[in-house]
């Protein structure tokens, strides 16, 4: 993993925000956690990998949920 300070667990939640589609990325921070100049690199390479912005929140470790079997990556909020 390129950031050592971060952990594997992520979750992609996706919802309307006055009226605009928005990508929120979950990430857990490790005991270290990463710098702000680390995590600006890292909503750039986001945005030249996925084309588009997305927000950026880093949590601490642990509160992602982790349930036994497939984990639950992307949350979809939008109203169907």
């Amino acid at each position: 993993m390129k950031y050592k300070g971060l952990s594997p667990y992520y979750q992609l939640v996706i919802e309307t925000v006055k009226g605009k589609d928005e990508m929120t990325i979950i990430v857990e921070k490790l005991e270290a956690g990463i710098s702000e100049g680390e995590a600006e690199t890292l909503k750039r390479e986001l945005y030249d990998f996925l084309g588009f912005r997305s927000n950026l929140q880093i949590v601490p470790e642990g509160t992602i949920q982790r349930v036994p079997g497939k984990a639950v990556r992307v949350i979809d909020k939008r109203k169907k």
